[in-house]
């Protein structure tokens, strides 16, 4: 079960935090009456955020600065700051495409937000906008990825794109994933510095996603080693 224990402790930045991420669920389920149920998976995220600020764990290192944080706000929030004004004056940037390729961008879409909401909620008690190191975590989509929410984003960025393939909202996504790297620069630099072990983490799992190449190398060297050993016993054993 999900238990909510919210310390005592909260800063203002954690309670804004929660009260924006709300007022995002409520947006996102009202505002498009006719998918609600195809945007719960985002609304679910949207509201496993807002509650994540009560209940994560205390800061163990963060990066001082305005750079960092000039990142993550802006790759969090730029996208959707350009759907809302582009809906509001510029209508023709997000025109549906009708392309054969809709239907297909409407299941990657929904499978990154579905992935997305299995990672925030393993992420959970260690999220944070900012880059921050609260608690190192490996397991689940972890194991995949170094970065898995942000492989749901460009899942879900794409699929959108593929419904509204204009020229101004594909250079805001080549902007956006311009800033997701510098972001997760920002954020390797923290988890490094506050966990050793974050540098063997990083040499078997790859930033967006598995280590294919590197994994089946990995598995021919094993292989290889478990040979010579076998060919070594054989012939310990061997009579004169």
């Amino acid at each position: 079960m999900f238990a909510l224990h919210v310390r005592r402790s909260r800063s203002f930045a954690d309670w804004a935090g929660f009260a924006f991420f709300v007022a995002s669920a409520i947006t996102v389920f009202f505002g498009a009456p006719r998918l609600s149920l195809l945007m719960l998976p985002t609304v679910a995220v949207e509201a496993t955020i807002a509650v994540s600020f009560l209940i994560r764990r205390p800061l163990r290192s963060t990066l001082k600065g305005w750079t960092p944080k000039l990142s993550a706000y802006a790759g969090s929030f730029l996208v959707l700051m350009f759907l809302a004004l582009a809906r509001k004056f510029y209508p023709a940037w997000i025109t549906p495409s009708g392309s054969a390729g809709a239907g297909l961008g409407i299941l990657i879409w929904f499978a990154g937000s579905l992935f997305g909401g299995w990672t925030v909620w393993r992420l959970r008690n260690s999220f944070s906008l900012e880059p921050q190191a609260r608690a190192l975590v490996t397991s689940g989509p972890y194991s995949l990825a170094r970065h898995p929410i942000y492989a749901s984003y460009v899942l879900q960025y794409l699929g959108v794109w593929l419904n509204y393939s204009t020229g101004p909202f594909a250079a805001v996504l080549v902007l956006w994933l311009a800033l997701t790297l510098v972001r997760v620069h920002f954020e390797e630099r923290v988890l490094r510095s506050a966990f050793p072990e974050y540098a063997d983490y990083a040499a078997r799992v790859g930033m967006f996603g598995p280590r294919v190449f590197r994994r089946a190398a990995h598995a021919r060297h094993a292989a290889s080693l478990r040979d010579r050993e076998s060919a070594l016993q054989f012939t310990t054993d061997s009579p004169d």
